[in-house]
């Protein structure tokens, strides 16, 4: 049974002194805030020294990007082909055959930016995930970038309580920090009124709508249980995909979300907001110097 009172929390990061020490300063408010409110919670912080990370060669060739710009075609299309909005289905597959044609001459250009932070970044998550599967409680995964907000905390723990009877036995997914516009990502259609199952009204300042299928709105904050956790685990660790993790979660959901039972949440304001998104700070990936192919 979920134990709605007990919390894990990961801060993926890649040692940004910036991001840490924002951090630094939110977390320990958060975690008094939860104590004050009867909720255990533990911080960890997954960087680049784990070992995963730390004894993995991770390469960058014109193979790995091949496969993984098949892979992201692959969503693209299950995603198109399965959206409820989209007539004249034939079409489709030539429409993101032709896409993917054309995207090959790019993978041939020097300069491109390296695809090994991506491998990095999602051996950090899959950390997290190993961490969260057998745990009772609630997994907050955010990444460095993350913006608290006011309403941050009790808007979790407002969360906390409408969950417990809402998941019972599922695989729950709820994003917390979005990061795009909801018009502009994939299965975007899901957040219309007609296909939204539920609309649950959290507190004065909170909504959480309940999704018709699984989406993701970049990986930059989400809370999961247990099940959640070990079945995507499970399906990352098992073919090892060579892909940034928010496109490993639409491979996920394209493949997995018909066999399992799940519940999938968006809210209403985001709890938190993504720093990288809003101009708050640079992406990662700028970090790291553009490379040529090997």
């Amino acid at each position: 049974m979920l134990n709605n009172k007990s919390v894990k929390i990961f801060i993926i990061h890649n040692n940004e002194e910036e991001r840490l020490l924002y951090l630094s300063k939110k977390i320990p408010d958060l975690l008094e805030y939860f104590n004050n409110n009867s909720i255990t919670a533990e911080v960890n912080y997954i960087g680049p020294d784990i070992s995963s990370i730390k004894n993995n060669k991770f390469f960058d060739t014109f193979i790995l990007r091949l496969t993984r710009q098949f892979y992201i075609t692959k969503i693209n299309f299950f995603m198109d082909f399965h959206n409820p909005t989209r007539s004249k289905k034939i079409f489709i597959f030539f429409q993101h055959l032709i896409r993917f044609l054309k995207s090959i001459r790019k993978l041939q250009k020097d300069g491109v930016r390296s695809i090994i932070p991506e491998q990095e970044n999602l051996q950090a998550h899959i950390y997290a995930l190993h961490s969260i599967r057998h745990f009772s409680g609630f997994g907050i995964v955010l990444e460095s970038d993350a913006i608290f907000l006011n309403q941050s905390g009790k808007n979790l723990i407002d969360l906390f309580s409408h969950l417990e009877g809402l998941v019972d036995r599922k695989s729950l997914y709820c994003d917390l920090a979005g990061g795009c516009d909801r018009k502009e990502i994939l299965n975007s259609w899901a957040f219309e009124n007609e296909h939204i199952l539920r609309n649950i009204q959290i507190n004065s300042n909170l909504e959480a709508h309940i999704l018709p299928t699984l989406v993701n709105n970049t990986a930059g904050g989400y809370l999961i249980n247990s099940a959640f956790a070990e079945q995507f685990f499970d399906f990352l660790t098992t073919k090892k995909y060579m892909l940034p993790i928010d496109f490993a979660f639409n491979l996920f959901a394209c493949e997995k979300s018909r066999f399992i039972d799940f519940i999938c949440i968006h809210t209403t304001p985001t709890i938190f907001e993504q720093g990288s998104s809003i101009g708050r700070y640079s992406s990662s990936s700028t970090f790291f110097k553009k490379e040529k192919l090997s």
